[in-house]
């Protein structure tokens, strides 16, 4: 084989190999900008979810504080409620001693229909309005019995409702 021949041999070795690189080349390329489109595209997914996630997350935040508003003005409510029942306990305890001083003041009014005779007919008046009051005052001996079963009742619905805020406060991180 002569020079010439081998040089336009060479040459069509290397304009092949020169095809066959500007093929991968471009193959290469598109297979970047394929792989560039995919990562911006992961990109903005991931972006959107932490925009949405920061979304959530804030709206929880807004939640979460309104949960601890209202616990916070539940806790108050509470105490104003202990404070009223103490007071109410206290006024019960009163219409107890009331009540059994009942029978003494109607023992001394007997006494007093027996020493006094021109008092008669005023004692019997108020013998009488003392039974209306003995059953007034056992109406209301019923009637404190229920309130006293109804603290109670409320009592186990106030306990069970601070389980519940407190189940709700464990939630919160």
């Amino acid at each position: 084989m002569s020079e010439d021949q081998q040089i336009h041999q060479v040459i069509a070795y290397l304009s092949e190999m020169e095809n066959d690189l500007l093929r991968q080349e471009k193959k290469s390329e598109a297979i970047y900008q394929r792989s560039s489109r995919l990562i911006y595209r992961v990109f903005f997914i991931l972006g959107v979810f932490a925009l949405v996630n920061i979304y959530f997350i804030n709206g929880l935040a807004y939640e979460v504080e309104v949960i601890v508003d209202s616990m916070v003005e539940m806790y108050t409510h509470f105490g104003e409620m202990s404070e009223r029942m103490n007071q109410i306990s206290a006024h019960v305890v009163n219409i107890g001693e009331n009540v059994k001083n009942m029978p003494v003041i109607a023992d001394q009014m007997k006494g007093m229909s027996e020493d006094i005779a021109v008092m008669d007919e005023g004692v019997s008046g108020m013998q009488e309005k003392m039974v209306l009051i003995k059953d007034k005052v056992q109406g209301m001996g019923g009637d404190i019995s229920d309130m006293s079963q109804k603290f109670h009742s409320m009592n186990r619905s106030v306990d069970g409702m601070s389980n519940n805020v407190r189940d709700m406060s464990n939630i919160v991180p």
